[in-house]
C-alpha cells in the first residue's frame, strides 16, 4: 500500500506505518523545520519518503497516485 500524508509534521506517523507494510512515499507539510526532523527520522529508519514543503490547501499537480491519503487535523491558535 502506497501512502501520502498531508500535514505530516515530522513524518513520525508516516514512518511508523511502514511497520505495518505501508510504503511511506510522500509527506507534505508547510514547516521546513518539521520536514528536516522527518528526514532525520527517515534516515535512521532506513526509509526514503519524499518530504515536500507545500501548503496542503494548494498542492501542485503531478504528485502521483496513492492507495491511501491521510490528512492531519490542524489547529491554529491565535493570541
Amino acid at each position: 500500500m502506497r501512502l501520502r500524508r498531508s500535514g505530516c509534521s515530522n513524518a513520525r506517523e508516516l514512518l511508523s506505518l511502514a511497520a505495518l507494510g505501508v510504503k511511506p512515499l510522500l509527506g507534505i507539510d508547510q514547516s521546513s523545520q518539521f520536514l528536516a526532523q522527518g528526514a532525520e527520522l527517515a534516515s535512521k529508519a532506513k526509509l526514503n519518503p519524499r518530504l515536500i514543503e507545500e501548503n496542503i490547501y494548494e498542492l501542485p499537480t503531478g504528485l502521483g497516485q496513492y492507495d491511501l491519503a491521510l490528512v492531519a487535523q490542524i489547529h491554529i491558535c491565535r493570541k
